[in-house]
């Protein structure tokens, strides 16, 4: 054991001064206002650290909501061009299908017509057919 040791491990004589372990001669703060201490320096680190992180918080969000509008933005363009495009092919069909059913009643109403003019559109292709040879 070393001298520290055995001087702190015998009994103070009555009326002695306890040793100090400080080489100052201040005395130490009580307990309590130590951790009032810590308290206060943490609370002034955060409220610090709040303040400097702030307004890169409210640029960020401010970013988020221009991202979130283009991209509602570009949802609703894509949402328009889906509906004029199916509005478009809907009108092709429906020009298709009339085109379908007049053929149908010319091809009813002049059957000998139609046959003719299927062998002549035949005649005609098979000659520019047999001509590039």
């Amino acid at each position: 054991m070393d001298d520290t040791n055995q001087l702190a491990s015998q009994p103070s004589a009555p009326g002695a001064t306890p040793p100090s372990n400080s080489t100052s001669g201040a005395q130490r703060p009580a307990g309590g206002e130590t951790l009032a201490r810590v308290v206060q320096g943490a609370h002034a680190a955060v409220d610090g650290t709040a303040a400097k992180v702030a307004p890169v918080i409210d640029g960020v969000q401010a970013k988020v909501d221009s991202v979130k509008q283009a991209v509602d933005s570009a949802r609703d363009t894509v949402a328009n061009s889906k509906q004029s495009l199916q509005d478009g092919v809907d009108k092709l069909v429906d020009t298709r299908d009339e085109w379908i059913g007049a053929a149908r009643t010319a091809i009813r109403e002049h059957p000998f017509a139609a046959v003719a003019t299927a062998l002549l559109i035949g005649a005609a292709y098979a000659s520019l057919g047999s001509s590039k040879r």
